[in-house]
């Protein structure tokens, strides 16, 4: 019986060696759906084959889900059909549409370190080391202050409670995976006050938020420009208080036209506009901590044709009551008369 020789040729060894591990497999159409370990890639190439750095980004960690090998790489239909690929060298292209461009980032590879990348804040403010080395945080893990600042700059509100207004990026116990680097930023669950301080104005913005005594508390957009969320801004988050009057809000009621000069209100309803003999239509903001008195917005009595008696409760019984102002009436966008003294046309 003739028997077969056995090869030493390290070449065929190889071969032999590749077709037992299962190198069929890589001739396979690819199914990258979750990182370097999962369908096909993992055949050739471990998830660790290049040390820790590339193993957060093919597993999930603390502040993502697991990076899909094309979008680094060019993740070629098989092996046998390759540009980019096999070529001796990691090629990284950020494949178009992926999630390092995500928010209009434009990243690259300088063979060091990748800059520009959504994923490491590029499209984000106040970020410590956006374009990191390689390697660079294999020890401690990368801090929340690399990608953006805590809080981030550039009119951000000046808050570290980052829940209050992305409420669904944040789970019980860290980050929600789900939402945390999804390609753009969430933001939901927060109300004006969440951002902006009741007392952030003064005294004079506590008193326009807040039922005082004259009047309901001032809903914001009587004032100013107030977005669907707070990640929308026309003239909001651009470091100024812009204050614009709505048209039909009750600032403007009676036709007027209100404006703010820096220092006061002109010409609003709110504050007697509308009305006759006012000493102080026009008040400076913060300029009475004592609050203003009734004779500020109109006289009293108002002058022109209106009765002159200080009785208000007789004609304004509504709006009078119980010796003081009842809010669900006074500055409510009309004059509220009635009564056997009501003589001619209130002002």
């Amino acid at each position: 019986m003739k028997t077969r020789k056995r090869t030493t040729d390290p070449v065929a060894l190889a071969v032999a060696a590749l077709l037992a591990l299962g190198f069929p497999a890589c001739l396979a159409v690819r199914n990258d759906g979750d990182g370097v370990g999962s369908g096909q890639c993992g055949t050739c190439h471990l998830a660790i084959g290049d040390g820790p750095t590339h193993e957060a980004f093919a597993n999930a960690d603390t502040y993502g889900k697991p990076v899909p090998c094309a979008t680094c790489h060019v993740v070629p239909p098989t092996a046998a059909a390759t540009e980019t690929h096999r070529n001796g060298k990691a090629d990284v292209i950020f494949a178009k549409g992926s999630l390092a461009r995500a928010d209009g980032a434009s990243p690259s590879w300088d063979g060091k370190r990748c800059k520009g990348t959504y994923c490491h804040g590029a499209t984000l403010s106040g970020g410590a080391d956006t374009s990191p080395a390689w390697g660079a945080y294999e020890k401690n893990g990368l801090p929340c202050i690399a990608c953006h600042g805590h809080p981030p700059s550039e009119n951000h509100p000046d808050s570290t409670q980052c829940v209050a207004c992305h409420d669904k990026t944040f789970a019980d116990d860290g980050l929600n995976l789900d939402y945390h680097l999804d390609g753009k930023v969430e933001v939901s669950g927060a109300a004006c006050g969440t951002c902006h301080d009741a007392n952030g104005g003064g005294a004079s913005h506590d008193a326009h938020r807040t039922a005082g005594t004259y009047g309901k508390p001032v809903p914001c957009d009587t004032c100013h420009e107030v977005p669907l969320t707070p990640a929308q801004s026309g003239k909001h988050r651009n470091g100024t208080v812009d204050v614009i009057f709505a048209k039909g809000s009750l600032a403007t009621t009676g036709g007027v036209f209100p404006s703010w000069d820096g220092t006061r209100c002109n010409d609003v309803y709110c504050h007697g506009a509308t009305l006759n003999g006012g000493e102080d239509t026009s008040p400076t903001w913060n300029g009475s901590l004592a609050g203003l008195p009734c004779k500020a917005c109109h006289g009293y009595p108002p002058g022109g044709g209106h009765e002159q008696s200080t009785g208000c409760a007789e004609c304004h019984s509504s709006t009078i009551s119980g010796g003081g102002v009842n809010l669900k009436y006074h500055m409510d966008g009309k004059i509220e008369a009635s009564g056997d003294k009501l003589a001619g046309d209130a002002p």
